[in-house]
Formats: C-alpha cells, structure tokens, sequence
C-alpha cells in the first residue's frame, strides 16, 4: 500500500526573477496574504538552485527570461523536474503563445502571463498548493508523471488551449494545431461521430467536429483523447475495459448537462464528467500489476473507492482532481472529477458541478438506479434525502428519462 504522511512544515515558495522590483512586489504580497509561508528569492537560476540546496522548496514561479543568466527559466525548471520532482513549477512569460506552450512543456505545470493581476497570481499559488493535500505522499505523486516525474499537460491540448485564450483562433488555426497529431485526431473523430452528440451526419475530419461542437467541447473532447494517448497501457490489466470506461464519462458528460439545469455552468458539468475516470486510467497504465490487485477486490465484492484506497492509498477520483488541477484546469472541474462517487463531498447547498457529476455517473450506470432517504456511503444510490432538502427531487424523473434517452443513442451507434 502507498501511504504518506500530510506536510506538518510551513509551505515555502521560491521567487525566481531578475526584475528586482517584480521579485519585491510578489514577495510582499505573499508575505501579507499567507504569513505562514516561507518567500524565498532569487534573481538568477544558478541561485535559485542554491536556496533548494539550503532548504526544501513546495513551488518554484520562476521568470521565463532570466537577463544574461547561464540558465533560462525553463531550464531552471527542467533542473527541478529532475532533482525535485515533488515540486510545483510555473513559468512566468509576456510570451503565451502557442510556441511558448511548447517550449514550456514538458518542464512547467503552469504557464502564467504577464502582465499579471494579484490577487490571481496568489488564488492560482495557493490552488497549486493546495492541490498536494490531495496526494501527500511523494511515490505516489512520481507515479502520476511516470518515471518519477510529475505530469505536464498533453502538448497539444496545451497549445490548443493558448491559441483559443488568444480570442483569435479559428476553427482553421485550431484544427491544424490538432491534425498534427495522428493518433489524436483520430480518437477525436471517432469520440464525435458517436450518436451520443445526435449529429445529423458523420463527422469525419476536425475541421468538422470544431465546426459542430464548437470551441469548448472539442477542447474538452481533445484533453479526453490526449490522455487516452498519453496513458496508454503497455501491458493489458484483466478487467480493464478502457472502452467501457470512455463510453460511461461520454455519456455522462451528455447528461450532466442536462443534470445541471444552468447554461453557463454546462460546459464545466461536461469537461467533469467526461474526465472523471482520469484517474483510474492513469493508475491502470502506471501500475497494472497493483491495478490488477484492486480488480481482484472488486471481483471480491469491495467497493471500488475502497479497494483503490487499500491497494494505493488513495482512489483515483483524487489522483485525476490532482493530475487535472496541477495543469490549472478551473476548480469546478476539478470538484467535479474529485467528488463524482464520494457522496459526503457532494453535499451541495444548490445544484453545481460536483452535483450533477455526481449524479450522472450514476444514471450513466442505470438510469433507474436506486433513490433512497438514507443513502449512506453507497456509491451507486442516489441521496434523495440530499434532493429533497435541495428541492430537486422532483427533478428526477426527468433525469432518468435523459439518461434513459442517451443510453438508448449510444445502443444505437453500437448496434
């Protein structure tokens, strides 16, 4: 089993940058908004690399452009990948642009851009490091990048995303980004032609999928197949149906939607769900044989969460909200894909993301799974206990009969 201890020392933070003033500036606003944490500075990365001689570092935010230093920015975060794989590493850049998200990868978990706002630069701090409460011990945390290094986004969601936060993309500048990979285009294609998305016709290139979908599916969409890409099992796991496991979240991306009942909260709902076994696939690929062991104990009648947590530690809705956080996805979502079978996180004052991820991935299963006052820890019941209070319960009905309604197109498309 893969335990750890939580961090009992105070957080400390590292400040790379030769711009004195920018290095004073941050300094004093973390100094006033976290007390606790440890700021320590550096102008060069040659003395950055002297102060994680000198004491353990949580998070690096390093400069990409270090003046006439030996070492860049990047290659100061490449360094720490390498020797300090636990830690956080952003990059600061005036430079975002789809080369930059290149040249980044795979040594930064965030590319920030400057000009930046504060209160957003310590929001963003404070999420990346909160985000390690989540897996707190560091094999673990290696296990999730392979090769004890932690993860960096796939290369091409990350330059889809810049080029689409640039406000001046195109479906032709996004899909050229996309064809550049074959194997990736390819799940995209195929992901889109299902007759969950009730398109009129085929889809059969990603030009037309951006076309249908628009912007903010297809990323979602792109982000899904790229880590079915990058994680790919080198040996088969017994039991592991990837198919089956795609096909859940896909449907219930489609009803979270409808779940979620709030036009601008959908597309969030959807990303959640359609990323909410991340987690389990990246366990299944980085150690099947571990995985195979908590198959077993399901066969055995073990709760999933449950034997993930005996064999590992933790269960995979954590590794995937950690995964997915530390490439700065929104908190939402990231609630989404940690709370989707865990119904005490769940317990919402109004139907939210988590919510209705929740319940989805139930109805996903069956749309006539079971409602009951007292669901306790049952992960396949739904609270209606939970509903009633929310005054949702009459609600319900309609979402099995949504469930019911994808379900039956996904029948269809397999037929």
């Amino acid at each position: 089993m893969m335990d750890g201890a939580a961090q009992e020392r105070p957080i400390q933070v590292l400040l790379v940058d030769d711009d004195a003033m920018v290095l004073r500036s941050v300094a004093r606003l973390l100094s006033s908004v976290e007390p606790e944490w440890g700021v320590a500075t550096a102008a060069t990365a040659e003395e950055a690399i002297a102060v994680f001689e000198r004491q353990p570092i949580d998070l690096v935010l390093s400069d990409l452009n270090l003046g006439a230093a030996a070492m860049s920015g990047a290659e100061l975060l490449s360094f720490v990948q390498e020797r300090h794989p636990d830690v956080v590493r952003i990059l600061l850049t005036g430079q975002a642009t789809p080369e930059m998200a290149h040249r980044s990868l795979p040594t930064a978990h965030l590319l920030l851009q400057k000009p930046f706002e504060r209160r957003e630069l310590h929001a963003k701090l404070k999420r990346a490091l909160q985000l390690r409460e989540l897996l707190t011990n560091e094999r673990l945390r290696g296990l999730v990048g392979a090769s004890n290094r932690l993860p960096s986004p796939p290369k091409v969601f990350h330059e889809v995303a810049v080029a689409l936060a640039g406000r001046r993309a195109g479906v032709e500048d996004v899909a050229l980004l996309i064809e550049r990979d074959v194997a990736l285009s390819a799940q995209l294609i195929r992901l889109v032609s299902s007759a969950f998305f009730g398109l009129p016709r085929r889809v059969r290139s990603v030009r037309g999928a951006i076309a249908y979908l628009g912007f903010n599916t297809v990323k979602t969409l792109v982000l899904s197949a790229a880590i079915v890409e990058q994680y790919r099992m080198s040996q088969p796991v017994r039991g592991f149906d990837l198919e089956a496991l795609q096909s859940h979240a896909l449907a219930s991306a489609h009803i979270a939607r409808q779940v979620i009942g709030q036009p601008s909260a959908s597309e969030t709902a959807f990303s959640a769900a359609m990323l909410q076994n991340v987690g389990q696939l990246l366990l299944a690929s980085r150690a099947p044989h571990e995985y195979s062991e908590v198959l077993i104990r399901q066969r055995e009648g073990a709760p999933p969460e449950l034997s993930e947590a005996d064999v590992f530690g933790v269960a995979h809705p954590a590794v995937g909200a950690y995964l997915l956080g530390i490439w700065g996805l929104p908190g939402s979502l990231i609630r989404g894909v940690l709370s989707h079978h865990d119904l005490q996180r769940t317990v919402a004052s109004r139907m939210d993301v988590p919510l209705s991820v929740n319940l989805a991935s139930k109805l996903a299963r069956d749309p006539e799974v079971p409602a009951l006052d007292d669901a306790g820890d049952d992960p396949f019941v739904i609270d209606l206990g939970h509903l009633k209070q929310l005054e949702l319960a009459h609600l319900l009905p309609d979402w099995r009969a949504a469930a019911a309604r994808v379900l039956k197109l996904h029948e269809g498309d397999t037929a």
